[in-house]
């Protein structure tokens, strides 16, 4: 009953102790966890602000870049426009200037083929004129005494009906002349010049037709003479010849009256024509004021227009640029998404192998209590065999074998460790190290499995946020891609721009090499932890095998052996630990060929891995220069336990002081100080001898 109770105490104490160690490893984990969180979330913080900031210079660099292209494309247009207006306006000066020279030249021609006209009707009158008086004076002579006054009155009347006619038509050629005047100024609208030209030409016409009168004059008047000479020689001076000069005197006169008549009215209408001249001046004047108002109102519409053009445009570019910055945000928000549930997968898996924590430890304390009920059954078996003794061999041989019993009783507590390890039997003294080193090479290539898993998973995240980084990196390079080609380039921006593409692809290089080596990495992984079960089985098959009740001299209770750091670690890389029980009975040895070939695929599958893993740290440690990511640093890589050789180990070998210095550290590094306890006792009852790791 003390035995038991001790017993049951102790295996409740290491139980405390273990869910003490445990939840001390959950709060420090969550700690971590916490504190990593945080850090991520200040870092994503950190680098999201540098990127709007970067962000930010680049739009207003784009923006100042933008305005003075917005400016030289503004000032070409103008000069554009302002050629395109002095081109329209020389051209259209041209054709004024060809349709005025057109026009005058026509006035020219019409104004010659009237004045010619004119002249010839004239010249045909004043003939036709003088040939009546030359036949009149004939007659008149002919018939001087009868007939003198009825053809003098015939004559007045035909030369007054001819002259009456001459007038008719004169003020029909001026009225004439005026109306085509008129219709020439309404059609034309001439200019200052064109005004000029026509008061030269009216001038010279005037000139000409005063020299033609003049010249009409004087053949009228030589004529006169010539008339009156031949009255004067065949009438002798009569009285009827100076009454002939008087009519014709008259007749000269009231010429003279009507020609200045006609002068006047001539004067009139030059009169009437200059004022016209004077309106259709100040309406073309009128006219080009308000063309310059046009012009001026059609400028002002065109800025309006190019103002309103230039204010879409930059309304276009800021929603534009919003729409940019609302993408961006919302793919940084999917990669903190991303991210944040990449760390709750991490945390459920966490939490998982938690969880299968507390299941290997009430396991183990199912086993504890089996392990208590064997003590307590070999306890009674000596206790009877120690009665049936004292019963045989009387009261002095009782004291011996009650020493027996104490000493028996003083072995138990020992044996309730969960590290307790089989007390050395005369007939097993070799086999006993050889599974102690068995069990420590499995315990050793677990927990070079668990690191290897472990870096497997930090190359992973690293990997991730390396590719997340190279995708940022990508969007920016086409975008100042995009950029340079708008500008004009120049060689150093196109070295830089290749420079920066040969560092992606290296970069996306690297990262696919990464990816095959990690995933080469997992199928020796699994290869591995394939080997270690099936030796774990086959150990675990022969010691169930040999494991019956011999003899009660040799019997002795042992446990197996399992660290709280290897069954707390092991579900966080799915790999059963093994849990080797020697049941009371002699130790036999396991099938050396089949647990030696296990170990040379072991060896060879970790030279493998180590390989693979090399190659990883090797491409974890090269990063491009323009990723602006950092990945969090790879952890150093698992150093793999040699499995050369099938000989127990000495007090010193490579295998022992690797699985101590390196598991044992581990686990104390990890939070777990009661693997010392069971380390100690091993010491106690096996000085000069490593312990085991499982």
């Amino acid at each position: 009953r003390p035995l038991r109770a001790d017993l049951a105490k102790a295996a409740e104490e290491e139980e405390l102790c273990v869910r003490r160690e445990e939840a001390k490893r959950l709060s420090e984990l969550r700690a971590t966890l916490a504190a990593e969180a945080q850090e991520e979330q200040e870092r994503m913080r950190a680098e999201q602000e540098a990127m709007l900031q970067r962000l930010r210079q680049q739009w207003e660099s784009q923006q100042v870049v933008e305005r003075e292209s917005l400016e030289r494309k503004q000032q070409l247009a103008l000069e554009k426009m302002k050629l395109a207006l002095e081109e329209a306006q020389q051209k259209e000066m041209a054709e004024l200037e060809q349709e005025k020279e057109q026009f005058l030249r026509e006035l020219k021609e019409r104004l010659d083929r009237e004045k010619k006209e004119a002249a010839e009707e004239l010249e045909k009158e004043f003939a036709a004129e003088l040939q009546q008086l030359r036949s009149a004076a004939e007659e008149k002579h002919h018939k001087v005494t009868a007939s003198l006054q009825s053809q003098l009155a015939e004559a007045q009347s035909r030369e007054e009906a001819q002259l009456q006619e001459a007038l008719q038509g004169a003020e029909q050629k001026v009225q004439r002349k005026a109306f085509q005047l008129s219709e020439y100024q309404r059609e034309a609208m001439s200019p200052p010049q064109l005004s000029e030209l026509m008061r030269e030409r009216r001038q010279q016409v005037e000139r000409e037709h005063e020299r033609r009168m003049e010249r009409l004059k004087g053949e009228h008047q030589a004529a006169l003479a010539q008339a009156q000479q031949l009255y004067e020689e065949e009438v002798l001076g009569g009285s009827k010849l100076k009454a002939l000069q008087a009519q014709l005197d008259q007749r000269l006169t009231a010429l003279q009256l009507q020609h200045q008549e006609k002068e006047r009215k001539l004067q009139d209408s030059e009169a009437e024509l200059e004022a016209r001249r004077r309106n259709v001046q100040a309406r073309a004047a009128q006219l080009q004021s308000q063309e310059e108002a046009l012009r001026k109102k059609r400028q002002q519409l065109l800025e309006e227009e190019r103002r309103a053009e230039l204010e879409r445009e930059d309304a276009a570019a800021a929603s534009q640029l919003r729409l940019e910055e609302g993408r961006k945000e919302h793919c940084s928000l999917l990669e903190s998404m991303r991210q944040l549930r990449g760390s709750l997968q991490e945390l459920q898996e966490q939490k998982a192998e938690l969880e299968a924590q507390v299941d290997l430890l009430q396991a183990r304390s199912q086993r504890l209590q089996k392990y208590l009920s064997e003590l307590e059954a070999a306890v009674r078996g000596r206790q009877e065999a120690l009665r049936d003794l004292e019963a045989r061999e009387g009261v002095e041989p009782a004291g011996g074998k009650a020493e027996l019993r104490v000493e028996a009783l003083q072995e138990a507590p020992e044996a309730h460790s969960p590290r307790a390890v089989p007390l050395p039997c005369p007939s097993h003294e070799d086999s006993a190290p050889r599974l102690a080193h068995l069990r420590s090479l499995i315990s050793a290539e677990g927990t070079s499995l668990r690191g290897a898993k472990a870096f497997l998973r930090r190359q992973a995240r690293s990997v991730r946020r390396r590719r997340s980084a190279l995708r940022a990196a990508r969007q920016q390079w086409q975008q100042d891609l995009q950029r340079a080609q708008e500008v004009v380039q120049d060689p150093a921006t196109s070295q830089l721009l290749e420079g920066i593409h040969r560092n992606l692809e290296q970069e996306a290089k690297q990262l696919d090499q990464m990816r095959s080596a990690m995933h080469k990495g997992q199928v020796l992984l699994r290869r591995k932890e394939e080997k270690l079960n099936q030796l774990e089985a086959s150990l675990l098959e022969e010691l169930s095998d040999e494991g019956s009740l011999r003899s009660a001299v040799c019997r002795k209770v042992t446990f197996g052996l399992s660290s709280s750091e290897d069954s707390s670690s092991s579900s966080s890389t799915n790999l059963p630990q093994p849990s080797l029980e020697l049941r009371a009975g002699l130790c036999p040895a396991p099938q050396l060929e089949k647990v030696q070939s296990l170990r040379g695929s072991l060896q060879h599958i970790s030279s493998e891995l180590s390989g693979v893993l090399g190659l990883l740290d090797s491409l974890s440690q090269q990063h491009s220069p323009l990723i602006t990511s950092t990945p969090c640093p790879a952890g150093p890589l698992p150093t793999y336990a040699s499995l050369a050789g099938l000989q127990p180990p000495a007090g010193g070998s490579l295998v022992d002081q690797w699985a101590w210095s390196h598991g044992l550290s581990s686990a104390l590094a990890a939070g777990q100080p009661g693997d010392s306890i069971p380390a100690g006792r091993w010491q106690q009852g096996h000085p000069g001898k490593p312990p085991a790791l499982s």
